[in-house]
């Protein structure tokens, strides 16, 4: 075979195939300030996974992770996996040394690193130093430290409690790691163990904090903050409102929402008119209602359930006066009661025939539905997508029309969001302008399963 031109200028390319992006329907995404968790996202498959990362038990990501694992839905279904996002907070980071047992004598040193750069080691330190400055004085020596604070928490460096190390000072809000504690050294010790109690940061708004989750991870819809305050709720909110298949779970023990005054979070939500943002109202400060809430129903496919009337575990319902439910109800609070030994976030109150009174965003409308819109929009996205990208061309109104016939058939009638036989694309009056490339269906319609949350039965008995 003769020479060419690729001999000499070897050049390959290839298409990479596309990412599923409905895939982040199955997910939950907690926001915390956390400071256990170095990444701005992760993947947890149980409680003990969070421990075994650093998470405390009193944290509350791990509080509301709990809430979650806890639940189990209508149909025996666990979220296989809770996500949690760090939201960044002024901390120093804060490494703790310990060893299996008490040295006899000789050294041992430290490798550090500074925000995931290059390790250095240091000079040798005495099993049985006792001052913590002299400690300090060694680490500040080393080529990417400045600053330190040393606690020494036996009697000795080399005890089995070991050593603490904090950075702070021209160190302060930066992540340093102990990557690793050479210990051949030491008489008596056969393992050091190294924990990250603190992971540094500098100070976000809870606005960066999100922007930030997403672009790291936007493999979730459905994220419950940790926070409580009316301004935090308040911007999330707006940035779930920008979003894409973004829900705001929001969270608020505020009072204020139960009384007939118009300056609370849930009137300001209102009458923003806000749609990717749910709000629930729950005193029970040791436990998060909206977790717990969203571990209930999401496993159960959200846009095909009427998420009122599922039975939450570890969450006390509230005692509400009818004067507060119907203030709740007039601003579109989601509330959770115990109703017949269960508690549930109800979709009707005592002494009305309306069924429409929960499981609704802050606008009134209702969240499975809000799901099955998301839903749909990137199931409808991706299969005229990948349309595009499998076939040589695509040259007609009616192929486009059966792609989205097809979709809204398998992905919204068959799992129970849409009416059989409801769909029309609008293909009657799509239009394609051959100058620009451009197919256009602005017409299609379809209508939505609605599920029913009251229901009266009339019985004449005779005898």
């Amino acid at each position: 075979m003769p020479t060419t031109i690729r001999d000499a200028a070897s050049v390959s390319f290839s298409i990479a195939p596309r990412a599923v992006s409905s895939d982040l329907f199955n997910y939950l995404m907690i926001l915390d300030e956390t400071t256990s968790q170095k990444a701005r996202s992760g993947t947890y498959t149980s409680l003990t996974a969070m421990t075994d990362a650093g998470f405390g038990t009193s944290e509350e990501a791990y509080i509301a992770a709990a809430n979650v694992f806890a639940q189990t839905s209508k149909l025996g279904k666990k979220l296989p996996v809770v996500k949690v996002g760090r939201k960044y907070v002024d901390a120093n980071s804060k490494v703790t040394i310990t060893f299996d047992a008490d040295a006899t004598a000789g050294t041992f040193t430290i490798d550090v690193s500074k925000e995931d750069g290059t390790a250095v080691t240091s000079t040798a330190i005495a099993y049985d130093e006792t001052v913590a400055a002299s400690i300090e004085t060694i680490i500040e020596t080393m080529a990417n430290v400045a600053s330190v604070t040393v606690t020494i928490n036996g009697t000795n460096a080399g005890d089995a409690e070991g050593i603490t190390i904090e950075w702070n000072g021209a160190d302060a809000n930066l992540v340093f790691e102990v990557d690793a504690v050479n210990i051949s050294a030491l008489t008596t010790v056969t393992t050091a163990t190294i924990t990250q109690d603190i992971y540094g940061a500098a100070t976000e708004t809870w606005t960066e904090a999100f922007s930030a989750i997403v672009a790291a991870d936007s493999s979730f819809w459905g994220f419950v903050p940790t926070t409580v305050t009316e301004a935090n709720i308040d911007l999330l909110a707006a940035s779930a409102e920008t979003a894409k298949s973004k829900m705001l779970w929001a969270l608020t023990r505020d009072s204020d929402v139960k009384d007939a005054v118009t300056n609370d979070v849930a009137s300001e939500l209102k009458a923003l008119g806000y749609k990717k943002t749910l709000l629930v109202y729950n005193e029970d400060t040791a436990s998060y209602a909206t977790a717990a809430w969203a571990g209930a129903t999401m496993p159960d496919f959200l846009g095909a359930v009427n998420p009122c009337w599922y039975p939450m575990t570890g969450v006390v319902g509230d005692t509400l006066s009818d004067t507060e439910i119907t203030n709740m109800i007039g601003k579109y609070v989601n509330r959770v009661e115990t109703v017949g030994g269960s508690t549930v976030v109800p979709g009707v109150s005592s002494g009305t025939t309306d069924g429409a009174q929960g499981g609704y965003n802050v606008s009134g409308q209702f969240i499975d539905q809000i799901f099955a819109k998301d839903y749909l929009e990137v199931k409808v996205s991706e299969a005229i997508f990948n349309a595009l990208i499998a076939e040589t061309r695509i040259t007609s109104l009616t192929q486009i029309d059966t792609i989205i016939r097809s979709t809204m058939e398998t992905e919204g009638v068959q799992r129970g969001m849409v009416v059989a036989g409801s769909v029309d694309t609008g293909l009657d009056t799509a239009t394609l302008v051959s100058s620009t490339r451009t197919a256009t269906f602005d017409n299609g319609d379809a209508d939505l399963e609605d599920a029913i949350s009251r229901i009266n039965v009339t019985f004449k008995l005779t005898s």
